[in-house]
């Protein structure tokens, strides 16, 4: 285990533990790896007739990596844990090349989406005043357009009330207030 551990700091790699789990970070990625002694499986039949297994120890190492996925090494008979040292630290490096690479490209997906969202929010915005002004426009030329009915028709009835010679006081309380709102209806004004 300690030429694992030199030859993974010569690489840049870092070993952390964390309740109880050994992991390798590389680009601030983890890996968990581990090191135990293999097991063999023997299947027994109990004296009821019964078949079970008994987990047997063996006199070779396992490396593992991974979390669920994981990929193990074993000690052979031809090649020992400690010569494919080599072939682990590469297989850790890709590992976690790829899954740094792959979330800078998630990171950068999140970016793109976060911008185009952004974009399309304020293309909502101005369209929603664009759309407001649009309205406000039709609303003031519809006043304006009542205000000028309304202006031609105070002076007819003016015109009617000189005409018949029916100007006093009430026809001049109602013409200013017929002015007043004219006044407040007119978007010109």
């Amino acid at each position: 285990m300690n030429i694992f551990i030199a030859n993974a700091e010569l690489r840049g790699i870092n070993i952390k533990f964390n309740l109880g789990t050994c992991y390798v970070e590389l680009y601030n990625q983890t890996i968990q790896i581990n090191l135990r002694q293999k097991y063999h499986r023997e299947k027994r039949i109990t004296e009821g007739g019964w078949s079970t297994h008994d987990f047997v120890k063996s006199d070779k190492l396992e490396f593992q990596t991974g979390y669920t996925n994981k990929k193990s090494w074993l000690d052979t008979d031809n090649i020992k844990i400690e010569e494919q040292i080599p072939k682990i630290l590469d297989y850790i490096e890709n590992d976690c090349t790829m899954w740094h690479k792959c979330h800078i490209k998630n990171e950068i997906i999140r970016n793109k989406r976060a911008l185009e969202e952004q974009k399309q929010q304020e293309l909502e915005r101005l369209q929603k005043i664009e759309e407001e002004r649009k309205l406000q426009l039709y609303t003031d030329a519809e006043n304006w357009q009542r205000a000028e009915l309304l202006r031609k028709f105070m002076e007819a009835k003016k015109e009617d009330a000189i005409s018949k010679g029916n100007i006093n006081e009430e026809t001049e309380e109602w013409m200013e207030w017929v002015t007043s709102k004219i006044n407040e209806l007119d978007p010109l004004i």
